[in-house]
């Protein structure tokens, strides 16, 4: 194993703190594109305060990344670049890959109670609090499923390349 060097540690802070800025200001977007557009599905705030810490929790869980990809690294220290390179992009495909994956719940869960209110002659919509939607957790998830994915399979690579 390398031993953690205090240069590494700060760029890896200063990349950590540019994405937490950067999270933060694009979290209106990256959640307007994430919340489906149903008709008869409304989405409302229960607590003043849930949009900023919403917006909190998924800028610390994309501060957190290069983290991740800085232990990955110091614990297979014999990767190439292109191999670091790989591996963070495997972690950020797995956190896409659980925010779509909610989406998709959510539309399906969204689009069968508005389908169902359609039939009815009174006007109805159906209502969710932004707070059921937890993109921040799925977002985690795929944090942790990417940076195990990305650990084993390089782990596993550089065994093979070190038996031959």
């Amino acid at each position: 194993m390398n031993k953690f060097s205090l240069g590494d540690l700060l760029i890896t802070l200063l990349i950590s703190l540019a994405l937490f800025a950067i999270s933060i200001y694009s979290y209106p977007t990256f959640f307007g594109f994430m919340v489906p557009a149903l008709p008869g599905a409304i989405y409302h705030v229960t607590r003043f305060e849930t949009p900023f810490e919403q917006a909190k929790l998924f800028a610390i869980v994309c501060a957190v990344v290069p983290f991740a990809c800085y232990c990955i690294w110091k614990v297979l220290p014999n990767l190439t670049r292109s191999q670091k390179i790989l591996s963070a992009m495997l972690i950020i495909v797995a956190m896409l890959t659980t925010i779509l994956i909610r989406r998709f719940f959510l539309v399906r869960e969204l689009s069968g109670l508005t389908s169902a209110n359609q039939g009815l002659k009174i006007k109805t919509s159906i209502s969710t609090t932004f707070e059921n939607l937890n993109f921040e957790y799925w977002l985690t998830m795929g944090l942790l499923a990417g940076s195990v994915l990305s650990f084993l399979f390089f782990r596993n690579k550089n065994k093979k390349w070190m038996k031959s």
